[in-house]
């Protein structure tokens, strides 16, 4: 699932961030899914996995300069986020679930 998501000054820097560090991060954003921001976009929400792994190399690729990778310990759950190089007040990221075969829901990280 693709997520737009604004912060607080939380800007995610060169540093090395582990999971448990990135998840907690994200507890603190507010997160909003694709089909929130505009209906139109629910069909992005509904691909087959590898349709998400395509899209991951192909932004991977074209922001490889402004790009941080979060893989969940047993591999299950990537995060791609991807940073605006001029406004790091707001981000995009995609999250692949390989365990469940979609995207993963901002409620995934609430407790």
């Amino acid at each position: 699932m693709c997520l737009c998501c604004q912060h607080d000054d939380i800007v995610l820097q060169n540093q090395s961030l582990s999971y448990a560090e990135f998840v907690e991060l994200l507890r603190l954003a507010r997160l909003e899914s694709l089909s929130s921001i505009d209906a139109r976009l629910t069909p992005f929400l509904t691909q087959p996995l590898s349709w998400y792994y395509s899209l991951a190399r192909v932004l991977l690729s074209k922001y490889a300069d402004h790009n941080r990778q979060f893989n969940a310990p047993d591999g299950s759950i990537q995060h791609i986020v991807i940073l605006h190089p001029r406004y790091l007040d707001a981000f995009v990221m995609l999250s692949i679930d390989s365990q469940t075969s979609h995207g993963v829901s901002s409620d995934r990280f609430e407790e």
